[in-house]
């Protein structure tokens, strides 16, 4: 998308999403910092499966170094990751008390 910036608010306005799904192919993003402001208002998906889709932080990465791919994704904003390696990222949530099922569920239903 040329302008994200322009393009969220766009959806915001019409829809009021309470999920968003973003990629960056690197960490120059212009989507970067728009998932950090996102992340305020909605829920942030990322899929870490190929490089291109979330700035080369991937599952295959983060079995070994978590918090450097992970973690990272996490720190820009997402609270939503599609991942091929369930039971080491939940494994990983817990140990950081990211994963918090009463939670995701109630942000999933609140009004913007």
């Amino acid at each position: 998308t040329p302008q994200p910036q322009t393009y969220a608010d766009s959806l915001r306005q019409a829809f009021r999403p309470p999920v968003f799904l973003v990629t960056y192919r690197d960490e120059n993003s212009p989507v970067l910092p728009l998932s950090r402001q996102l992340s305020r208002q909605a829920r942030v998906w990322v899929a870490p499966l190929w490089d291109n889709m979330c700035a080369g932080r991937t599952d295959d990465l983060a079995v070994d170094d978590p918090d450097g791919n992970w973690g990272w994704l996490l720190k820009q904003g997402a609270s939503i990751l599609c991942t091929d390696r369930p039971t080491q990222l939940i494994r990983y949530l817990k140990a950081r008390g990211r994963r918090n099922l009463a939670a995701s569920r109630q942000s999933l239903h609140r009004t913007n």
